[in-house]
């Protein structure tokens, strides 16, 4: 009776531990840090080991991740252990790289608000086909203010001459030292759409109304047309296809971004600005600004805020100074600094309406954004215990010079100086680093799935058996051509 009893026991331990087994689908846990099946199975297939092997086994594909990706998952469950998440400047990157995954091109706010295609009408595609048979040299003054650009546009008409006005109000740096000329011919392929009507309704040397792009409003002065050789339509469909509908996208993106302020109640303190207007005149060098001309009381009042957020003076004279640092862009008026803070908030923005839309709630981005997360915390963990833990003086350098004068056919030291150094420190950063990854080992031990290991095994040695079947064989002769005997 005792026996039965303790087989009982037994069995329900069993069922227990089988009903306690972790079901995830990670390969190999360090602490909680987990590596996953498909960046696995996407640095494998890159590897020779892949093709290597005819038959994959749950040990090689251990041996493989112990030696090229076990280390990552070290540093990160160190870099978690020392709370690296919790760094002022690591948060701020983290922060940045959300936004990033969540606004970047083909990511989930772009997903959400672009159309996944844009199908061009027959007349379109005709017009633009029509379009193509012409090619123009161009010039242009572009401006923020509508209002200016309305004052230019009277000024060339009473006869004022295009190049000084160039020279005293264009915003566009590229073209300014060349009397707003650009430099090459242009179809219409390679023109805004708005500017590209512009340019076909103004005659050779006339001047266009103000014409608004994403950029500003421009005054286009046609200097040249000439005919551009074009394949027939049937050949050039293809092409123009592609680029009316890339236009129709850019258009479509561009009206996006214009709606975000008002979508977010964007508003910009214009008396705020007009009083640093002086200060953004006066700056030079390095710098934009000169904060001279700035009371301290105004460096922290709000000069822009949107429904989720705002910018003092201080961080918007920030954004100037690391945005146009080295470029001509100039900011004398009002609508030139609201230009530039509508422009450079417009990540602020569109990571809002992700928010907004609670994309960065889905189970995919969460995923996303926790693997790229690791891995940076893992990077930053590496440099904090490797890279920046070597010290490299200047008896290390001089005792590696001695020991290696022959390899260097004895040149002097100060000629090799700035090369030794290379070399010892990055001698002295691979001691290091099997200093910190034999510590690491010692202090997480790794967990394997078996079962997933054995299931990715099994999957992976399908797919090569099937890419075998469908591969002619060595051996077999070449087919007959056809109505050969």
């Amino acid at each position: 009776m005792l026996k039965r009893y303790v087989w009982l026991v037994l069995a329900v331990v069993v069922v227990l531990l089988a009903c306690g087994e972790d079901k995830g689908t990670w390969l190999v846990k360090v602490k909680n840090q987990t590596l996953e099946q498909e960046p696995f199975i996407r640095r494998y297939k890159m590897a020779r080991e892949y093709s290597q092997h005819p038959a994959i086994t749950t040990e090689l594909i251990k041996q493989f991740i112990d030696k090229n990706q076990l280390e990552n998952l070290l540093f990160q469950a160190e870099a978690h252990a020392l709370k690296l998440d919790q760094d002022s400047t690591i948060a701020a990157q983290l922060k940045q790289e959300k936004r990033r995954m969540l606004t970047r091109n083909g990511g989930p706010l772009f997903k959400a608000v672009v159309p996944a295609s844009f199908t061009p009408t027959e007349e379109e595609l005709q017009a633009a086909y029509e379009h193509g048979k012409k090619e123009y040299k161009v010039s242009h003054i572009l401006v923020k203010s509508q209002s200016l650009a309305d004052s230019i546009h009277q000024a060339l008409q009473n006869g004022a001459g295009f190049t000084a006005l160039v020279e005293k109000y264009t915003m566009d740096p590229n073209t300014r030292e060349h009397g707003g000329q650009m430099p090459n011919f242009l179809n219409w392929m390679q023109m805004a759409p708005h500017f590209a009507e512009a340019v076909r309704n103004t005659p050779v040397g006339n001047f266009s109304k103000p014409t608004h792009t994403n950029y500003g409003y421009h005054i286009i002065r046609i200097d040249e047309v000439r005919d551009r050789w074009q394949p027939p339509y049937e050949e050039a469909l293809k092409d123009i296809q592609s680029g009316v509908t890339t236009q129709k996208q850019s258009v479509f993106i561009e009206n996006y971004i214009n709606e975000l302020p008002i979508k977010f109640n964007l508003k910009i303190d214009a008396a705020l600005v007009e009083k640093l207007l002086p200060a953004l005149q006066a700056g030079s060098g390095a710098s934009r600004v000169d904060y001279t001309l700035i009371a301290a009381d105004m460096l922290q009042k709000p000069i822009m805020a949107y429904d989720g957020g705002q910018w003092s003076v201080a961080e918007t004279l920030e954004k100037i100074n690391k945005t146009l640092r080295g470029n001509a862009y100039q900011l004398r008026r009002y609508e030139d600094v609201a230009d530039f803070i509508y422009k450079v908030s417009v990540p602020d923005m569109m990571e809002r309406d992700a928010i907004h839309r609670k994309l960065d709630q889905t189970d995919q981005f969460r995923k996303d954004f926790a693997y790229t997360r690791d891995q940076l915390l893992g990077q930053k963990a590496r440099e904090r215990l490797v890279t920046r833990a070597v010290k490299v003086e200047e008896a290390d350098v001089r005792a590696f010079y001695e020991a290696h004068k022959v390899e260097y056919k004895n040149r002097p030291y100060e000629e090799l100086q700035s090369t030794l150094r290379g070399r010892v420190s990055s001698l002295k950063n691979q001691e290091q680093q099997q200093a910190v990854i034999k510590e690491l080992r010692d202090k997480y031990k790794p967990v394997w799935n078996q079962k997933m290991l054995l299931q990715v095994a099994e999957t992976m040695n399908a797919e090569k058996a099937q890419a075998m079947n469908r591969a002619p064989q060595a051996n077999q002769p070449p087919a007959q051509p056809q109505g050969v005997r």
